[in-house]
């Protein structure tokens, strides 16, 4: 499976313009209906890691 920067090309570019090195986003959902998002981005390559999504539970 490629990365993100190989699947949206021009948004990596972008975000990496403005200064974005990583990035994780959590669907907000209640039972099957989608509430919204949150983005998270960083400066830091490499700043959210497996451990990342735990804290969403």
């Amino acid at each position: 499976m490629p990365g993100p920067a190989q699947r949206r090309p021009l948004f990596a570019q972008a975000a990496a313009a403005l200064g974005v090195r990583s990035m994780l986003a959590f669907q907000l959902s209640i039972t099957e209906t989608t509430m919204g998002a949150v983005n998270l981005h960083s400066s830091h390559l490499g700043a959210f890691d497996d451990r990342s999504p735990s804290c969403s539970a």
